[in-house]
């Protein structure tokens, strides 16, 4: 799992995942960074979630 340092990464590796995975992307808290899960995943494992992104239909 990648840990990023900066909240921009982190937010535009969700933004690809989501698009990619055509699922709901979690941003997380862990340690000093963020990382990036799908939601479900982060639910399950009770992390802090920061922010939520899901895929747009239609755009590309």
């Amino acid at each position: 799992m990648t840990i990023f340092t900066e909240a921009s990464i982190a937010i535009d590796e969700a933004i690809f995942c989501a698009e990619q995975e055509d699922r709901p992307q979690a941003i997380v808290t862990l340690g000093t960074g963020y990382s990036v899960m799908p939601l479900f995943e982060a639910r399950y494992q009770g992390l802090r979630i920061l922010e939520t992104v899901h895929a747009v239909e239609g755009v590309a």
